[in-house]
């Protein structure tokens, strides 16, 4: 790998340049929806949810934004599901894989994992609705 990767993706990791909004994930979402069933694949979705409880909200949200964006493939796209939910499309992969990336995500947000809730959803091409994998309070 070039060694000038790591050092220009860290300089474009504000949470501005690496999570879509609302209406642009959305919109992704559904590309992706339609090149799965174009392509016969499957991609999964990972909701992480932080409880309003404590100050601080949008300070944390970036901190999860920044510690997604350490682990996920070039491929992955990250955005504000909606107003409390950062959700990351992960095309081409199996949900094995989605697990793996959420045990790496949860091993590295320790400092927040009594504020995540996480729900995993799984994108099959010829399937009209995602099917509910898992679904975990931490």
């Amino acid at each position: 790998m070039n060694p000038f990767y790591n050092f220009f993706r860290k300089n474009e990791a504000l949470p501005v340049n690496i999570c879509c909004s609302e209406e642009a994930f959305h919109q992704k979402l559904k590309i992706e929806c339609k090149r799965s069933a174009y392509n016969e694949q499957e991609f999964s979705l990972i909701l992480l949810k932080l409880n309003a409880a404590r100050s601080g909200q949008e300070k944390r949200i970036r901190k999860l934004i920044r510690k997604i964006h350490h682990w996920i493939r070039d491929i992955d796209i990250v955005g504000r599901y909606d107003t409390e939910s950062i959700g990351v499309i992960m095309p081409y992969t199996s949900e094995e894989g989605a697990k793996g990336f959420l045990h790496k995500i949860l091993g590295a947000i320790s400092e927040l994992k009594n504020d995540v809730e996480f729900t995993l959803f799984k994108y099959y091409p010829d399937a009209e609705t995602p099917e509910k994998i898992q679904s975990t309070p931490l």
